[in-house]
């Protein structure tokens, strides 16, 4: 098996710390000198892999923006195919999705001093991804449901569960997701009900 390469050993070193100074110092109190004391390297070492801050923020929004990704995709492989519904809904609120406030305060920091366009379109690409497995697994679930209900559905239930997970990270007590849960059960109901359209 062939070893990586220096330049991505050093490119994941380099982004590991700038993710603990973000975690600990937030967007504000990051800076390059920072991030290369807590990984060990010369600030020459970080221009040389990155360039500069913008860029250096660019790859760490990737790659937690993918990481993010592969463990939504974990997740749903994981699922069992009959009936999954109820188990996708408790892994959004009561799961493994909620049970990581590193990402959560990871992508509060990243994201909070961001405007760069190409940035905000990864993200979006993430959340519309993220809103068509939630729309997937709702009409698997309740076929009869009309698409413009599903999709508001897994819309809402989407924005409860990034939002459900980003409260807990805050503090917020583990025994509130409970009622996030209950509350996407509603919307289901609703959806199996006719009484969203």
């Amino acid at each position: 098996m062939a070893r990586p390469s220096l330049a991505a050993t050093r490119r994941e070193q380099i982004l590991d710390a700038l993710e603990r100074c973000l975690a600990r110092d937030g967007l504000e109190g990051t800076s390059l000198e920072s991030v290369a004391a807590e990984a060990g390297v010369a600030r020459p070492v970080i221009r040389h892999y990155f360039g500069n801050r913008d860029a250096l923020l660019a790859a760490a929004v990737k790659r937690a923006v993918a990481a993010y990704g592969a463990d939504l995709e974990d997740a749903l492989r994981a699922l069992p195919g009959e009936g999954c519904l109820g188990a996708f809904l408790d892994y959004l609120f009561l799961g493994r999705f909620v049970g990581n406030p590193d990402r959560e305060r990871l992508f509060r920091a990243l994201f909070a001093g961001l405007d760069d366009a190409a940035l905000q379109r990864l993200l979006l690409e993430t959340y519309r991804r993220f809103e068509d497995v939630c729309f997937a697994a709702l009409r698997a679930a309740v076929p009869g449901a009309a698409a413009a209900a599903l999709r508001g559905a897994a819309y809402a239930i989407a924005c409860l569960a990034e939002q459900n997970a980003g409260f807990l990270a805050m503090g917020f007590p583990r025994s509130r997701a409970r009622a996030a849960r209950e509350a996407a059960d509603a919307i289901v109901r609703g959806l199996e009900e006719g009484e969203l359209v």
